[in-house]
């Protein structure tokens, strides 16, 4: 069964998600690509082995022969009339533009998504899928909540039962910014080395001031209730509040600041910012590129931890998903 696809966004994810594709041999035919500056439309072989040459080498888009400066999306998938997209573009959770407008238009032209962005879920998490299928069309999301580890799974797994309240450490950037903070350095001085380990990028605050984790922890409680839970409802603190000397002296006095996201689900609460965990917490105890998550279901305590990115094995989850659209694609033809 082959899936004519199109892939929207080329940069780390895209094109680790690019190598897997061709590589794996998974019947999924890539028919064109486009970035924030043109597109290429895939008409043979040699444009597909351009292609990925690009991918391999971490080139621009744009070096590919078949480059068109200013190909729109809706060009695209005009003259593509792909099955599957997969979204691999930076986030947009101020206007929610041009990331909104995509994903409505794909849908609506009845293609299939897999994404690594967050912005359409965070902001209407209920309203975009009863969209999606009512066009009968498969969202796959798993990439979105720190990727690497099933997170949304669970929620999924989770639904129907008595989930009262979750706290999740789902941002690795702030938390190796706080490790640095532990070591003496200043607030300033431990996001400089973040942007230049490129865990941050040149505007830190999508981080920093809780951005990327609200809209994850929006996400995860929009699962686990059935309703839109967006990005506008979580009281965001930024990590900068925090004396450095406090973070410095946390563990000598029993305790750990880290940068959560904290929902519950009874009261209908949400919150990101530094809050202070006990040595003992296993989410005190994440470093480096793990994430981790605590639910109290049913009473009882429940904890997932695992590795989150980097690209490319945001990218090996995209593929995940895409395993499972091949499977809902042969129920939903038969």
């Amino acid at each position: 069964m082959s899936v004519k696809a199109v892939l929207i966004g080329f940069g780390n994810v895209g094109k680790a998600l690019l190598k897997e594709l061709i590589e794996r041999g998974l019947g999924i035919e890539v028919a064109g690509a486009i970035s924030s500056r043109g597109g290429v439309l895939i008409e043979d072989n040699e444009d597909l082995r351009a292609l990925y040459e690009l991918a391999v080498s971490d080139l621009n888009l744009s070096k590919h022969p078949r480059f068109r400066h200013g190909f729109s999306i809706d060009e695209l998938v005009g003259k593509v009339c792909p099955d599957l997209a997969y979204i691999v573009i930076p986030p947009s959770y101020r206007t929610g533009e041009p990331n909104r407008s995509i994903y409505y238009k794909l849908v609506g032209s009845g293609v299939s998504i897999i994404t690594a962005d967050k912005t359409v879920l965070a902001l209407g998490y209920r309203e975009f899928m009863d969209y999606a299928t009512k066009r009968k069309v498969f969202v796959g999301y798993r990439a979105t909540v720190a990727a690497g580890t099933p997170f949304t799974d669970a929620a999924e797994g989770l639904r129907g039962r008595e989930v009262k309240y979750f706290r999740a450490m789902f941002n690795v950037t702030t938390n190796y910014i706080i490790s640095l903070m532990e070591q003496g350095l200043t607030y300033e001085e431990a996001v400089k080395k973040a942007i230049e380990a490129k865990l941050a990028e040149p505007d830190p605050t999508v981080d920093t001031h809780g951005w990327d984790l609200a809209a994850k922890v929006a996400i995860m409680a929009s699962i686990l209730t059935g309703e839109n839970v967006t990005i506008s409802d979580i009281r965001r603190e930024p990590l900068e509040k925090v004396p450095a000397g406090e973070v410095a002296e946390g563990p000598r006095k029993g305790y750990r600041i880290r940068y959560l996201g904290v929902a519950d689900l009874e009261r209908r609460r949400y919150y990101v910012g530094p809050e202070k965990l006990p040595l003992n917490s296993p989410l005190a105890s994440l470093t480096g590129m793990f994430s981790g998550a605590e639910f109290i279901v049913e009473g009882e305590r429940m904890v997932i931890i695992g590795p989150a990115g980097p690209a490319w094995r945001t990218a090996k989850v995209m593929i995940t998903d895409t395993m499972e659209y091949l499977w809902w694609l042969r129920l939903y033809r038969s």
